[in-house]
């Protein structure tokens, strides 16, 4: 929702701004001013305070990696599945790829010496763990059915 002005080339005649506003063929200019405009007046002066760049700059180095690794690496610029509780499943099963992932990467970092067949272990274990459940009665059954 906008209110729009119109103002003529006479308007302007004293205006040390009318060349660069209306050009030199333009006989007129239209502008347009929201109803929101004060509204958007203080949330630019909240964005150019000290705070908000700090909040940012945090911002920008803790989530957005996440997000740019999981679009880009791991697949996850479409999620085709059906229903919410398929897509949840799909953006738990990512998060904990990635998270496995870091912790593989830190303990590497930590352990020079070590021998990679425990961490790739432990990674098997979960994913059986996170995609097979016992029944009470003690048949298997995925938690994807």
């Amino acid at each position: 929702m906008q209110r729009q002005y119109f103002t003529t080339r006479s308007d302007c005649k004293g205006c040390p701004l009318k060349e660069s506003c209306l050009g030199k063929k333009q006989k007129e200019k239209k502008i347009d001013i929201t109803y929101y405009r004060e509204e958007y007046e203080r949330a630019i002066e909240r964005l150019d305070s000290r705070r908000a760049r700090w909040m940012k700059k945090k911002r920008s180095s803790t989530v957005e990696p996440v997000f740019g690794t999981l679009i880009n690496y791991m697949g996850l610029s479409k999620i085709n599945t059906r229903g919410i509780l398929s897509a949840d499943k799909k953006m738990l099963m990512a998060a904990a790829a990635y998270n496995l992932k870091k912790w593989i990467n830190f303990c590497q970092s930590r352990r020079k010496t070590a021998v990679l067949i425990a961490p790739v272990g432990a990674i098997n274990t979960l994913f059986w763990l996170f995609l097979v459940k016992i029944d009470l009665t003690g048949k298997f059954r995925s938690s994807w059915c």
